[in-house]
């Protein structure tokens, strides 16, 4: 066997053996930035009231009562909440009940 034979048959086996552990490691680093993105997700309170069914001023006594997680930064007067964390908050069996549960 010649060289150029040996580093063919080197090619074909790295091409078979790493590149597609390659190209599933890179799709899963950019699942990952885009899950980074989804968690960073903000909502307005009319756009947490939308996802989750209640009525604006419920959410309102909700964050009163510190039943459902928000984020309000320092010297601001406006709620905002997490998508991610509203999903999770709804999935839970310890939030209040809501519209979504049958």
């Amino acid at each position: 066997m010649n060289i150029s034979q040996q580093i063919k048959e080197i090619v074909q086996e790295v091409v078979r053996n790493e590149v597609p552990q390659i190209i599933q490691k890179e799709l899963k680093g950019q699942e990952g930035i885009k899950n980074k993105e989804e968690r960073k997700e903000l909502l307005t309170i009319k756009e947490a009231a939308q996802l989750t069914g209640y009525a604006v001023q419920t959410l309102y006594g909700f964050v009163c009562n510190r039943k459902i997680p928000f984020v309000k930064r320092p010297g601001s007067k406006f709620l905002r909440f997490y998508k991610s964390e509203l999903i999770q908050w709804m999935s839970q069996s310890n939030k209040p009940t809501g519209p979504w549960t049958y």
